[in-house]
């Protein structure tokens, strides 16, 4: 049985041939140095032998375990020998350089597709540019009426560039409309549904201000009707995930998600094509019902939810009294206000006095505000429908 130091050198005596050694601080720290380092270097060496048999795995994470020395190990690893220390780091190394190429495959992948879902807005602008002024230029699209009113003069070059100009100023202007309400949006300045109405009130009038540039030529319609062809790709886009548009789906939309860009935003785009092409300026109807949609839908719901909640009406919760003032106030302004403007530069002139213009699309504004309030039917296509019926029979 062993002793203490202490003990076995009071038992030898102390005198000072048996004495215990005495030794510096410095000299007794380079000798516990010196046996870690022997101790490192031994399981340094042992590391590169083969695993015990009986080597217990810790899981470290899904798809890993904690390999030798706590390297992690792909858990198809599990169960076999233990490899080598550089082996172990040379398939770490491997496995997170997968890992980074997946990611980047993944990263590249959805560039590529945001590209190529960009590249149809552009795709589609510029075919329908070319083809409607390749058709013009041919005069496949019909000129302007002829002097005796009964014929049709030749689509010049001088109006297929009048109307190409006036259709590319009207895209500019619009895109760099929507762009200002969207980065407002991001920025958080506007609430999106706040962003929403605004775009909604104010694109249809806005573009319906510029038709006046346009030729008295029969296609002049068909190089306006772009402009709204253009939205609606850009519109679906964005409904399909787009990071491009990502601005503009969640500007367009109620709740942020983009798929509501296919909802009420996309039939608003179709109802002002539908305008264009099938009425543009051969009557009211289609300024009516555009401006109708526009001004009072999209004033209704910017004035009902601030000061509807406590004036419902009892047959219908989701409109208020409010907001139907204020469908009526917006589409009748702004109907009132558009009608004046095509009369005054000679655009549209209206069979009868001004004042009696005005009157009947006041009459037109509140039947259209009533047809809002019912519930059963859908007023993104009802609304519309009522003025441009009730445009065509009494504003002829």
């Amino acid at each position: 049985r062993r002793l203490p130091l202490s003990s076995y050198w009071s038992i030898r005596g102390t005198s000072s041939r048996h004495a215990a050694p005495q030794c510096s601080a410095a000299t007794m720290t380079w000798r516990v140095s010196s046996h870690f380092t022997l101790s490192a270097l031994v399981v340094i060496f042992l590391s590169f032998g083969s695993e015990p048999a009986h080597h217990v795995r810790v899981e470290a994470a899904a798809g890993s375990t904690i390999g030798p020395i706590g390297f992690a190990t792909p858990r198809s690893h599990v169960g076999l020998p233990r490899q080598p220390l550089c082996s172990a780091i040379v398939d770490r190394k491997r496995l997170y350089a997968s890992k980074d190429k997946a990611e980047k495959d993944v990263d590249a992948s959805s560039d590529q597709e945001s590209s190529s879902k960009k590249t149809i807005v552009g795709l589609t602008a510029l075919s329908s540019y070319t083809a409607t002024t390749v058709a013009a230029k041919f005069q496949i699209l019909p000129g302007p009426p002829g002097a005796d009113g009964t014929t049709l003069a030749p689509y010049t070059d001088a109006l297929i560039a009048r109307d190409l100009g006036a259709s590319l100023l009207c895209a500019v202007l619009g895109l760099a409309f929507v762009k200002a309400i969207t980065t407002l949006a991001s920025k958080e300045i506007l609430e999106p549904r706040d962003s929403r109405k605004i775009i909604h009130t104010l694109s249809a009038p806005l573009f319906m201000v510029f038709w006046p540039l346009f030729s008295e030529a029969g296609g002049a319609r068909i190089f306006a009707g772009i402009v709204p062809l253009a939205n609606a790709v850009r519109l679906f886009v964005a409904a399909t995930g787009s990071e491009d548009e990502e601005e503009l789906a969640s500007a367009v939309s109620r709740s942020g998600d983009a798929k509501e860009a296919l909802g009420g935003p996309f039939f608003y785009v179709l109802v002002l094509l539908a305008s264009v092409l099938a009425f543009w300026r051969d009557g009211y109807a289609g300024i009516i019902a555009s401006s109708t949609l526009a001004a009072g839908d999209g004033l209704a719901d910017l004035v009902g939810r601030r000061f509807g909640e406590s004036n419902k009406w009892f047959f219908n919760k989701d409109k208020s009294i409010a907001g139907s003032l204020a469908f009526f106030v917006g589409a009748s302004s702004c109907s009132v206000a558009l009608a004046w403007w095509f009369a005054y530069t000679g655009t549209l002139i209206p069979s009868m006095e001004f004042a009696d213009v005005a009157v009947r699309i006041i009459g037109i504004s509140a039947i259209s505000a009533i047809v809002e309030l019912i519930p059963i039917v859908d007023d993104n296509w009802s609304v519309p429908l009522t003025a441009a019926i009730l445009a065509a029979a009494l504003l002829q």
